[in-house]
């Protein structure tokens, strides 16, 4: 898998994803499908269907398993 976008995430970013994905895990039942669409470089706009309130969480777990690191 590509990981280019992860060689430079600061310590927050993966403070956030050592705190963030087991909690995602645990919670949430994950089928990712379109993860071949995100691109290794540039901008790019994902958007979910609104679940849960906790979205946000499961759509940065879903950037972060594509190898990019998310940004707002």
């Amino acid at each position: 898998m590509r990981h280019p976008g992860r060689k430079h995430a600061g310590f927050w970013i993966w403070l956030s994803v050592v705190l963030i994905k087991p909690t995602v895990a645990l919670l949430f039942k994950r089928r990712w499908r379109g993860q071949e669409h995100v691109p290794e470089q540039g901008g790019a706009i994902l958007v979910s269907n609104h679940v849960s309130q906790a979205d946000f969480l499961t759509v940065a777990v879903y950037v972060w398993d594509s190898g990019r690191s998310p940004a707002s």
